[in-house]
């Protein structure tokens, strides 16, 4: 019998005790959250995991626990590494001591063996993970510089590869992806209540999960939200997820740097098409606000929220100068029509926006780049 693709992920992660797991550069909410709640279940069960994500933890998620061990680069080790073929001769005592500019090693093997002058391989600089586990995302090449500045390694090491929708290019050696799942946190839900259930499911774990899933399906009022997304969370509430800190912090409050850009973005509101609205935030407004890049999906949200689920929006910005990016609301569509979007713009979906990066622009001349690109694909809202 074919084991199903949740079966192998089980298989893999029961071989390997070393595990560097990885978010895209360009990653939602939910990705994070899938990624930090997989790696504390996985130390859990005795894993080594190192959590690795080009862009730094999200302002916005910096509450939940295990955020502070996420890092932004991946590096090879700097331990030298000595292998010495023993072909079958135990050691019975190992010591060093440091000749001149030398370090000499003395192996003594056991009572009545000898060594035939066995060659000694030396290696530096290796990646010290057995396997690769990638969270969200759609190709390998999203995940950033840990990627393209370490491509071998990835070609050379089993990569487990956890998404959700339909966008996949299917990677790894084992691709645990499912079109129909809403976020990937119940993806990497069902995977960690098959490996290990309850017993690695912490009130820590079924926290940062249950915050992907909140964030996600925009606290269930979107329509990727299913019958098992409830479910997944009433059990992590059963498994003491505290469920007013990640409300109060997500979605009840907004701190003094977002509403000062959130009115900006408001005062800029205008409509370019019938019943399409855009707005813009300048670098300038990010310096003078005090807010980032990744605050603007938490503030098209709000501003999705005042327009209407049928209103599409456009929210472009200055991530660096000159350097203009846009975050869409395309309406209440289909996961479907959304990835047809993405792909049409050649961008990436971040929870229920699309990114797109749209390269230098003047600002005289961007109104017209967003009729001429953006506006003639955005789908007709029903």
């Amino acid at each position: 019998m074919e084991l199903t693709a949740l079966d192998q992920a089980t298989e893999l992660l029961a071989k390997e005790r070393e595990i560097l797991i990885l978010a895209p550069e360009k990653n939602s909410a939910d990705t994070f959250c899938a990624m930090v709640g997989l790696s504390m279940a996985l130390e859990k069960m005795g894993k080594q995991v190192k959590m690795i994500s080009a862009s730094h933890v999200p302002q916005a998620l910096q509450f939940l626990p295990g955020t502070s061990q996420v890092q932004d680069y991946l590096e090879k080790t700097t331990d030298l590494v000595i292998d010495l073929p023993l072909n079958g001769i135990r050691p019975a005592n190992i010591t060093w001591k440091q000749v001149e500019n030398s370090l000499r090693f003395v192996i003594t093997p056991e009572r009545g063996r000898t060594f035939s002058n066995p060659m000694p391989i030396a290696q530096s600089g290796l990646y010290p993970w057995k396997l690769i586990i990638t969270v969200g995302a759609p190709e390998l090449s999203a995940l950033g510089k840990p990627f393209t500045e370490h491509a071998s390694y990835f070609y050379e090491t089993p990569i487990l590869n956890i998404d959700h929708g339909t966008a996949n290019d299917f990677f790894g050696a084992v691709n645990l992806v499912t079109a129909t799942t809403g976020t990937v946190s119940e993806v990497v839900y069902e995977l960690i209540n098959t490996i290990g259930g309850v017993n690695i499911i912490t009130p820590e774990v079924a926290t940062v999960l249950f915050a992907g899933i909140l964030a996600g399906t925009r606290s269930f009022h979107s329509p990727i939200t299913t019958p098992r997304t409830f479910t997944i969370a009433s059990e992590l509430l059963e498994q003491e997820a505290d469920r007013q800190t990640v409300t109060r912090n997500l979605f009840k409050t907004h701190k003094l740097p977002e509403l000062r850009l959130m009115g900006r973005s408001l005062a800029r509101l205008h409509e370019i098409s019938e019943n399409v609205f855009w707005s813009v935030v300048l670098q300038k407004d990010f310096e003078d606000s005090g807010a980032k890049p990744d605050d603007l999906p938490i503030i098209l949200q709000e501003i999705t929220e005042r327009a209407g689920e049928n209103t599409p929006i456009v929210l472009v910005f200055e991530r660096t100068s000159g350097t203009m990016e846009a975050l869409i609301f395309p309406g209440r569509i289909s996961k479907e029509d959304r990835e047809k979007l993405r792909e049409k713009l050649n961008g990436t979906i971040a929870g229920h926006f699309v990114l797109v990066a749209l390269g230098k622009i003047n600002l005289t001349d961007l109104e017209k780049n967003i009729r001429d690109i953006i506006l003639p694909q955005l789908p007709t809202i029903q």
